[in-house]
């Protein structure tokens, strides 16, 4: 195994350990990871990583907007949406002004 590839393996188990123990941190561990200073974190003979713990602490007081909100409820998709004329009018014209959208009655719409 080269000197690459043992480095590789490691940073691949230090970024898992990393997620495991900021899963309740951050929103997104995988993003705070990339965001983290683990030059000083040190693997251990039994293949934890001591130091782990206050990179994660650290991380946490300097960049705080990535922290998950406690009980914060995740956005519940819209089951249902309105394809109203007037809907429409204010997506693309921002207000409700003259009918520019009608409804095909049968065929071709004749302008």
């Amino acid at each position: 195994m080269t000197k690459q590839t043992q480095d590789a393996a490691k940073d691949e188990k230090l970024q898992a350990a990393f997620e495991k123990q900021a899963a309740g941190w951050f929103a997104n561990a995988k993003l705070a990871f990339k965001l983290a200073d683990v030059s000083k974190v040190v693997e251990n003979d039994d293949g934890t990583f001591y130091g782990l713990d206050h990179v994660i602490e650290k991380l946490a007081q300097d960049e705080p907007w990535a922290l998950a909100e406690v009980g914060a409820e995740k956005p519940k998709p819209a089951l249902k949406t309105e394809n109203s004329e007037e809907t429409l009018h204010k997506i693309f014209f921002g207000g409700i002004g003259q009918k520019i959208f009608e409804p095909k009655k049968s065929g071709v719409r004749k302008g």
